[in-house]
């Protein structure tokens, strides 16, 4: 960040209107990215403003809008899953239960026995209602990708 920071301030402070270019330098392209025009008009910047960032503002807005993707990015992997929820909940009951999964398994073309769906439901079934809710499975769901993310580093 502050090799960016300094590349494109010459080592000085950095004028307002080149904010997009260090993000985009940072790997960010706000020009795509209707969050970018809220984050500016919330830093009341945009620009037209002249100004100077340090190197300190420039961080902390940069570490600010990456917390704004990572949420915003968080937001559609929730909602995605809750879609897939959604497909499992086939009695649209609000809750997932062992012959929903193995009748969805099967749709799949990964067929599993009634046990086998009873043991997956039981492994993520905190409250042991038989029955997998929404944050259930998301909690599971997000165990599989953090141990997918560990094995794959």
């Amino acid at each position: 960040m502050r090799h960016v920071f300094n590349t494109i301030s010459n080592f000085q402070s950095m004028p307002i209107e080149r904010l997009t270019d260090a993000l985009i330098a940072l790997d960010h392209d706000p020009r795509k990215d209707i969050l970018y025009q809220d984050f500016l008009i919330e830093h009341q910047l945009n620009e037209t403003l002249s100004g100077l960032l340090d190197f300190e503002h420039f961080a902390l807005l940069v570490l600010e809008y990456e917390e704004k993707l990572r949420l915003k990015e968080e937001a559609i992997r929730r909602l995605d899953l809750k879609i897939a929820f959604e497909c499992f909940d086939i009695n649209k009951d609000g809750m997932i239960d062992a012959n929903e999964l193995s009748e969805i398994m099967n749709i799949l073309d990964l067929p599993i026995t009634d046990q086998e769906a009873k043991d997956m439901i039981d492994f993520a079934d905190h409250d042991r209602d038989s029955l997998l809710s929404f944050d259930e499975f998301l909690t599971v769901l997000t165990q599989i990708s953090a141990i997918n993310t560990l094995s794959t580093n």
